[in-house]
């Protein structure tokens, strides 16, 4: 893609790449569409949240890791 040198050749190279896996994919690519799984493992991982006691999966996600809360990552990124 790199050294393609049509635009139109890399704008679809490029937009089958982002889409791939979901609804915004353009025609039979459209069928392997992850969005319902997508949902459902990220109602698994609230669920599993809310009965371990966390507000939400960030936080587990982060128990066995040096930070200690999800804003603290987040100030860490922007840092």
């Amino acid at each position: 893609m790199q050294f393609a040198t049509s635009s139109a050749l890399r704008e679809k190279l490029y937009r089958a790449y982002v889409t791939r896996a979901s609804d915004q994919a353009e025609g039979d690519a459209r069928r392997f569409d992850n969005t319902a799984n997508i949902s459902e493992i990220l109602a698994l991982r609230k669920e599993e949240a809310q009965l371990l006691g966390y507000r939400n999966f960030g936080e587990i996600s982060l128990v066995p890791k040096m930070a200690h809360s999800p804003q603290q990552v987040i100030y860490f990124l922007r840092d």
